[in-house]
């Protein structure tokens, strides 16, 4: 097995000299060190290895300048400085072209080997960085198939990267994000501070009045497709009323709008998710506010846009205080690009 003593000891010089050889070495070795040690610091430039190793595998200054994209006089000048610094010529002539003394080989020798390492680094390296796990987390309907829709693409750039991911509710997200038991959450919220300092708005999603078609309030003329709060009192007080959630925003707005209109439904219940709700809309069951995302188009159902406009936000979030990995940045940037795919026509939703 062949070691090595490695003295770094000028920005562009690196002295490397076998075990075997080192007593042979030591004096050229010392003045060197002595000499250069207080002027270095530079980090080591795997690019000067490679002039030694071109000119030994193209055996003339000149080819191997040509095939660095150097020029000549560059090159030559690299290496009568080196040879120079370590007291010992690495490269003779012979017929025309260099070969390289024992010194030389030494030298070599250790170059390729290092050259060899730093490959073997970069490779476990990528390999580290495509194993990454990453923990997913929402709490809104739509976020699944954008998930579905964007892991092929994020899988062919991280194949061994880990994605692990689950649904929670809103207070529950907030808690993980913020002691980083989640890396990436997408997080519905009416605030814009609903997560200070961890998210950024991806975009507004508006909560529509969904009502049975069949309902005497569809039959109105009503050409914006819009209702504003004090009519719920008026078309809507001997309705069923299918709430959000406790504690959900879709709820905060139901009760806020209740506080405002003094509109106590006939007789309510309620149901965790809202793509359930709007399939009891459909089913004449009562009315319901929900967020545009989970609305879908039926002859049985209509949709109205709130007077004044209602809305929850919906938030990427992350754990900004840290750098991000490879494969976090590209998440991120999938969800961002791909966000706007998953969003429902409004105008669509309301001319149904």
């Amino acid at each position: 097995m062949n070691w090595y003593f490695v003295y770094f000891v000028h920005p562009y010089v690196l002295i490397i000299i076998s075990g075997h050889h080192y007593d042979q070495f030591t004096g050229p070795i010392n003045f060197i060190a002595n000499t250069y040690i207080r002027k270095a610091g530079n980090p080591l430039d795997i690019k000067y290895l490679n002039y030694v190793l071109a000119i030994d595998q193209y055996k003339s200054i000149t080819r191997a300048a040509k095939a660095l994209s150097i020029s000549q006089p560059t090159l030559s000048q690299y290496l009568s400085k080196l040879e120079e610094e370590l007291g010992t010529a690495l490269f003779l002539k012979h017929d025309g072209e260099l070969y390289p003394t024992p010194s030389g080989k030494i030298y070599l020798a250790a170059c390729r080997d290092i050259r060899t390492m730093q490959q073997a680094f970069k490779q476990e390296a990528s390999l580290l960085m495509q194993s990454e796990h990453i923990r997913l987390v929402a709490s809104i309907s739509w976020s699944v198939k954008l998930f579905c829709h964007i892991l092929p693409i994020f899988k062919k750039e991280f194949p061994n990267c880990t994605l692990e991911f689950s649904e929670e509710n809103h207070s529950q997200i907030k808690k993980m994000v913020t002691e980083g038991k989640a890396d990436i959450a997408l997080l519905a919220d009416i605030s814009p501070n609903g997560l200070p300092g961890f998210s950024q708005i991806l975009g507004k999603e508006d909560i529509l009045l969904a009502v049975p078609a069949n309902h005497p309030f569809c039959r109105l003329p009503n050409p914006d497709h819009t209702i504003a709060p004090e009519e719920f009192v008026r078309h809507f007080a001997d309705n069923h009323f299918i709430l959000a959630a406790e504690n959900s925003n879709v709820r905060r707005i139901e009760e806020q709008m209740f506080r405002q209109t003094n509109y106590f439904p006939a007789s309510t219940c309620r149901i965790k998710h809202m793509n359930h709700a709007a399939v009891m809309v459909s089913k004449n069951f009562g009315i319901t506010m929900l967020p545009a995302s989970c609305a879908f188009l039926s002859p049985d159902i209509r949709y109205y846009q709130l007077k004044p406009r209602a809305y929850r936000l919906n938030l990427l979030c992350y754990q900004q205080s840290r750098p991000l990995t490879p494969g976090e940045q590209m998440m991120l940037t999938l969800i961002q690009t791909h966000y706007p795919m998953f969003q429902p026509s409004l105008s669509g939703l309301l001319q149904n």
